[in-house]
């Protein structure tokens, strides 16, 4: 007999969504670059391939090694950790605004 869903690694995964959405709100100014750093996070859910069978083994919605529950808690944790980073050292990050940054990003 198969135990039940339960969904913790989703509602884990959402709830550091909605922390990150809360420094998307809270940081106006840098919400494009962390919009950015999530993105470029998200491509490493696929690390997961590497873990799940060995280390763990969440359960998810769908039965695939990476799933949809490891894209939001890799784009969210990409999020949270650029606000941390612009929240602690607030000088360093006080000139990149948009204009400036078009010389490094090509985006």
């Amino acid at each position: 007999m198969a135990p039940a869903y339960c969904p913790g690694y989703l509602l884990t995964s959402l709830l550091l969504l909605a922390v990150a959405l809360c420094f998307l709100l809270a940081l106006p100014s840098l919400r494009r670059l962390m919009l950015i750093s999530g993105l470029l996070s998200a491509p490493f859910a696929l690390v997961s391939h590497f873990f799940v069978p060995a280390y763990w083994q969440p359960q998810r919605l769908a039965v695939l090694v990476t799933g949809l529950e490891d894209i939001i808690f890799s784009f969210a944790n990409g999020v949270i950790v650029f606000g941390l980073a612009a929240w602690a050292l607030p000088p360093v990050f006080r000139g990149f605004t948009r204009p400036s940054l078009g010389r490094y990003l090509l985006l």
